[in-house]
């Protein structure tokens, strides 16, 4: 089982560099832009769900700052339920940064009248756990994952989100999938899709 995680985690890190280095080949600087520091704002709040032995629901929000439109900057935080060995209900917070990239740009090229955007996030952080003994008080976290938003109303997305986890205190370490979908927010964005 946890050899087919590390087979899903490097596949997915193989796509993302491949279409890095594809996009790179083909960019020319007039066809994207770079956002100067009050344009281009994500805001997103999410819940979700995990079918792990431990984790079983979870509550997120995290803040991005686009960068151009292949790359945005994002930090996260998480409340995970957690269940330990003898089923006392304990609770894990989780505080990262990381940065999304944007497959959708990468294989169509840029377009402002995008009304859907899938991508790639890698992130790491802390984690403090309270009253369970899944990892302990304290650890660290990777995560790499696949989102995507689509616009429902004016600078507002609806969006999905599908991570894989690795959490550690490095004497132990485990794994797990999270699924969450959210609501997200963009301020002053560059992006005017016509309906």
């Amino acid at each position: 089982m946890k050899q087919s995680k590390y087979i899903f985690l490097v596949a997915l890190l193989s796509v993302v560099f491949a279409n890095s280095a594809y996009s790179q080949k083909n960019w020319e600087m007039r066809e994207y832009p770079t956002y100067r520091w009050h344009e281009e704002w994500i805001f997103a709040a999410n819940g979700g769900f995990t079918a792990s032995d431990y984790i079983h629901w979870g509550a997120g929000v995290n803040v991005g700052k686009k960068i151009n439109p292949y790359w945005t900057v994002r930090t996260e935080a998480y409340l995970h339920s957690v269940l330990n060995d003898d089923y006392d209900l304990g609770s894990m917070a989780m505080v990262g940064a990381g940065i999304n990239f944007s497959i959708s740009e990468t294989f169509s090229g840029y377009s402002r009248n995008r009304i859907f955007d899938l991508y790639a996030t890698p992130c790491v952080g802390v984690l403090m756990g309270k009253n369970n003994d899944f990892l302990g008080s304290f650890g660290y976290y990777v995560n790499f994952g696949l989102g995507a938003y689509t616009r429902i109303a004016e600078n507002v997305y609806f969006n999905v989100e599908d991570k894989v986890f690795c959490m550690t205190n490095f004497n132990n370490a485990a794994f797990y999938n999270y699924l969450s979908i959210g609501i997200v927010l963009r301020i002053h964005s560059n992006t005017r899709p016509g309906w």
